[in-house]
């Protein structure tokens, strides 16, 4: 009985002297760790642990590497017994912050981080932290006031205070576009101004002048995106002119749903002109890749199928935040005015634009060039188009 109480004692007074200093326990998964060996330094912990199961750096520090291994559920286990044992601590608020950032838990992180600023109101991470919850969210507007707050904002701040303005801001826009035809057709000229808000419910308005088949001519519009539900949004316009160049009335709206990489949109819009009724059917698939978008879209005249129908391809890559190169191609059977009078024929047009998109500081350039050929039973027009758009965000 002597000898085993003895060697009882030998094993616990060994086991203390093999890990006398959990600071140097702790070292040792550090190296662990810069050797690329988390298992390794986990076990290290482990048995450290069992010595000083109450260390706070030792618990942190294996937090921190289920954190990294996005073993979550583990993480928090041990963030919680951090939590008990050491209550608002600032590594605890550390790590369980970036837990939520990396897993894009914005709701979550916005709670811990905003307690975090509470507790720790010096603690410059914490901006960071809710700027970043705020922009996952949708609340651009409270992300960008909390920006004013900082003086000199780092690298990362700047990145979430621009991609919160890009959704939230007011905007005034000047579009010029000329038609040339061949032949003696006279040109097609149109200027477009245009105010707008981006912001929870983005919309715009605008106003038209424009002349063509010789002709001046006016028509003033809405554009409205609600959002509906995360994946779900709506595009609703409607327009108006007394002038016989454009459709007396347009009004009209499409879904867009998106799941994954896949956006697809259903919609139909009615419009008059000269006494007709028009009703479109529209539809598209689109898939992101990355920096590239593709779409492939119909639109169908409701009243006759057959005679008015078009199809189209769009493609986008963006070579940064800040530069958008767009393509269209564009086919169909289309209904004709000639010189603004009645319908006389229906066409089969083609047209091919080419965009590029500029986005500055606060203000965004866009030109593009389009060829169209439009084919009728006895003739073929073609025609040049060329736009620029200068956009003022503020």
């Amino acid at each position: 009985m002597v000898y085993r109480i003895i060697v009882i004692i030998f094993i616990t007074v060994n086991h203390y002297l093999l890990i006398a200093d959990p600071g140097k326990e702790l070292l040792k998964a550090k190296q662990a760790v810069e050797d690329n060996n988390l298992g390794q330094a986990l076990t290290i912990l482990k048995n450290a642990l069992k010595t000083y199961p109450e260390d706070h750096d030792l618990l942190t520090y294996q937090a921190r590497i289920y954190s990294w291994q996005n073993k979550r559920d583990s993480a928090h286990s041990i963030l919680s017994a951090v939590d008990t044992l050491y209550p608002n601590d600032k590594e605890y608020f550390e790590i369980k912050c970036k837990l939520f950032e990396w897993n894009q838990q914005w709701d979550s992180l916005y709670h811990y981080a905003k307690k975090y600023a509470d507790i720790f109101p010096e603690e410059r991470e914490t901006y960071f932290l809710r700027i970043k919850a705020m922009t996952g969210l949708g609340l651009y507007k409270e992300a960008i006031a909390l920006g004013r707050n900082l003086e000199d904002p780092a690298e990362n701040e700047r990145f979430l205070l621009d991609e919160a303005k890009s959704h939230y801001y007011q905007f005034i826009q000047l579009g010029v576009t000329h038609f040339a035809f061949s032949g003696e057709e006279d040109p097609w000229d149109y200027y477009t101004l245009k105010y707008g808000q981006q912001r929870n419910f983005p919309w715009n308005i605008s106003t038209t002048v424009a002349k063509r088949f010789g002709l001046n001519g006016w028509k003033v519009g809405f554009e409205g995106y609600p959002r509906i539900t995360k994946n779900l949004y709506a595009e609703v316009i409607a327009n108006y002119s007394s002038s016989p160049i454009f459709p007396a009335h347009a009004l009209g709206g499409t879904a867009y749903y998106t799941y994954s990489r896949l956006e697809i949109s259903g919609g139909m819009r009615q419009s008059a002109w000269q006494a007709r009724q028009f009703f479109l059917g529209n539809s598209s698939v689109g898939v992101y890749l990355g920096s590239f978008y593709c779409t492939l879209g119909a639109l169908v005249n409701l009243n006759d199928i057959h005679s008015s129908n078009s199809y189209r391809i769009k493609t986008r890559y963006y070579f940064s935040t800040d530069h958008l190169l767009e393509f269209n191609a564009y086919r169909g059977n289309v209904p004709v005015t000639m010189n603004g009078e009645t319908i006389v024929s229906t066409s089969h047009n083609q047209f091919y634009t080419l965009s590029y998109k500029r986005r500055f500081k606060s203000i965004t350039s866009q030109i593009q060039l389009g060829l169209q050929q439009e084919e009728f039973s006895e003739t073929t027009r073609n025609a040049t188009m060329g736009s620029f758009t200068l956009q003022y965000r503020y």
